[in-house]
């Protein structure tokens, strides 16, 4: 019975990845949609039975699978599963989530004083999703401010120069293509040295992340189906393969 019940767990999830996946997707956006749409409703129906490890290993097979194309990882998954700010993405990990939800709800539900059938049959979806996302807000907020400290950091040394950058939620289209285009290629560390290409793109993200959160949705310069950023994305591009072949990554 326990078996049933996972096996059409996996189909669904399968399912849905199957439909995303004829979509051009950058790893970034499969991440957001294997949180969002597969592991927080997967978590809700198994978290409360015996999952073998077998089932564990097939799931976050079929999540590394969707990530890559059905390719070889091309980023180790201890390290695409590490936050921004150690130099990761924060893929999912479907092991340790499912036993952080576990944790969690076990001690929220010590606290409320409920049994193990009533806190599983009051669980809605939203909770869910809330219980999953506070193991991820802190280190995602960390990484988005520190992405948009460092663009202020470098907006401000320009200051007299006569090279005016505008706030961050202030970049148009051109400003993307043309001012944040040499941020990417001027930015270093507080120390001078330039940053490793990984290491670069997820200041990028961090960006568009800090956009996101003063009311920019129009602007994903990421989206690869978005011409209108492509100046951007070929300087990205030729950034990280040049501090690849320098050994910098």
């Amino acid at each position: 019975m326990v078996s049933s019940n996972l096996d059409t767990c996996i189909e669904k999830m399968e399912s849905i990845i199957k439909m995303w996946k004829i979509r051009s997707l950058s790893v970034i956006g499969k991440i957001v949609i294997v949180k969002s749409h597969t592991i927080s409703k997967l978590i809700y129906v198994i978290s409360s039975t015996h999952v073998p490890k077998s089932y564990v290993i097939k799931i976050q097979r079929d999540i590394n699978s969707f990530l890559w194309n059905g390719g070889t990882p091309k980023v180790k998954s201890e390290v695409i599963q590490k936050s921004p700010s150690e130099g990761g993405l924060k893929a999912p990990n479907f092991e340790l989530q499912l036993l952080s939800f576990r944790i969690m709800w076990d001690e929220k539900t010590k606290e409320q004083g409920q049994g193990v059938e009533s806190r599983f049959a009051e669980m809605t979806d939203h909770e869910i999703d809330i219980l999953i996302k506070e193991t991820e807000n802190k280190n995602t907020m960390k990484a988005t401010k520190w992405a948009v400290n460092v663009y202020e950091d470098w907006k401000n040394s320009k200051i007299g120069s006569g090279f005016i950058i505008p706030d961050l939620k202030d970049l148009s289209v051109q400003d993307i293509n043309s001012i944040l285009g040499i941020f990417v290629v001027k930015v270093r560390k507080k120390n001078g040295e330039k940053y490793p290409a990984k290491t670069l793109y997820l200041l990028v993200t961090g960006l568009l992340r800090g956009m996101r959160s003063q009311g920019v949705s129009n602007r994903n310069f990421l989206n690869e189906s978005d011409d209108r950023f492509l100046r951007f994305r070929q300087i990205i591009d030729s950034q990280m393969k040049k501090k690849t072949i320098i050994g910098k990554c």
